[in-house]
């Protein structure tokens, strides 16, 4: 029979075990919490961009919408051509 001091204090170690376990789980926090890092940086970018663009300004004279931020120079006397019939205004011709 063995004795004690040939096989060791309490028989086999589980330190690699547990120290495969604890890097696990560290570097799966660590990813997670890169992946959120980013994904708020890329979200605020964006809803930052969202706002420096003007808004967009509709031309009910041809119904178009220009996204430059300017009325369109035909917008003087917009709301004359509009029928309220439902029925559209006869196209000017030059």
């Amino acid at each position: 029979m063995r004795t004690v001091d040939e096989l060791g204090a309490g028989g086999p170690s589980h330190a690699p075990l547990v120290t495969t376990l604890v890097l696990f789980a560290c570097f799966a926090a660590g990813s997670i919490g890169f992946r959120e890092h980013f994904a708020k940086k890329r979200r605020r970018e964006a809803a930052a961009a969202v706002l420096k663009e003007p808004p967009p300004v509709i031309d009910v004279t041809n119904r178009s919408v220009s996204l430059g931020g300017e009325a369109p120079e035909s917008a003087g006397g917009a709301l004359d051509s509009v029928s309220l019939a439902g029925e559209a205004p006869a196209p000017e011709r030059p």
